[in-house]
């Protein structure tokens, strides 16, 4: 039984998404880095791109939003056994995240970076998984 409840999360978080100068299709793998970890996180990334491309300007502010604030459950619970607040912590790396992340997708330097999805049938991706499967 599935409940999707990661996609339909991601799918209401879209105005979140375009504060954060992201497209709605980065949302899913962010929110599974948030709460699993960068693992679960990048896993989820390189699957979503398979099906549906990510640009590059997105790929580069969730990295910048999960290199911040990622696997906030199990680092609430490591914190919290140390004794620190747990709220306190999961929402000061939200926020912190969070502005970070808003403040540097308006720099010229994110703003700059390509922002058009590239084509799943592109030859140059056809090549890069044929590198990619040849090493494996």
């Amino acid at each position: 039984m599935h409940f999707n409840i990661m996609e339909k999360l991601a799918g209401r978080l879209e105005g979140l998404a375009k504060l954060m100068g992201m497209s709605k299709n980065a949302m899913l793998p962010l929110l599974v880095g948030f709460f699993m970890g960068v693992g679960y996180g990048a896993g989820t990334f390189i699957e979503v791109n398979k099906r549906t491309p990510i640009s590059k300007r997105d790929m580069v502010l969730v990295g910048i939003f999960m290199f911040l604030c990622h696997g906030i459950i199990e680092t609430g619970m490591l914190f919290g056994v140390a004794g620190a607040n747990v709220l306190v912590i999961t929402v000061g790396r939200l926020l912190f995240a969070l502005l970070i992340t808003i403040v540097l997708s308006r720099t010229p330097f994110i703003r700059n970076i390509d922002s058009s999805v590239p084509s799943i049938q592109s030859k140059e991706a056809e090549e890069a998984l044929r590198a990619f499967a040849d090493k494996e």
